[in-house]
């Protein structure tokens, strides 16, 4: 064997290592970019959660507010903080794109229902 065939198979052999590093890469990229996605998706269902309690535990200013009754200062304070938070949630969401939504709703029972799994209706 002289030097240029071993040349020439060191030159393959580079090839393949480079072709197997960049298939590689687009798999991590393409696991990574699956992984941002859950994450984000994680995020909007624990925003909608948060905005579902707040609401829920403040159900006696939505009551004054559908039965035209005066709001006091206290809750018109406490209806604009979920406000904001409902707000915020769907800047959150604008931003990092649409949902599934039948996936989402889901989500957000299941979700939901484990952040309040002590609490008890009665």
């Amino acid at each position: 064997m002289n030097w240029q065939a071993i040349g020439a198979i060191g030159e393959l052999a580079g090839a393949v290592g480079v072709i197997a590093t960049l298939g590689y890469l687009a798999f991590q990229i393409r696991q990574n970019n699956e992984l941002l996605r859950s994450e984000s998706r994680q995020a909007l269902v624990a925003n909608d959660v948060t905005s579902l309690t707040a609401s829920l535990e403040n159900t006696d200013v939505f009551a004054k507010l559908v039965s035209e009754g005066e709001l006091s200062a206290d809750d018109q304070l406490r209806l604009s903080f979920i406000y904001a938070i409902d707000l915020r949630n769907r800047e959150f969401e604008y931003r990092n794109g649409p949902r599934n939504l039948d996936s989402t709703l889901s989500e957000i029972f299941l979700g939901f229902q484990a952040a309040n799994s002590g609490v008890t209706c009665s």
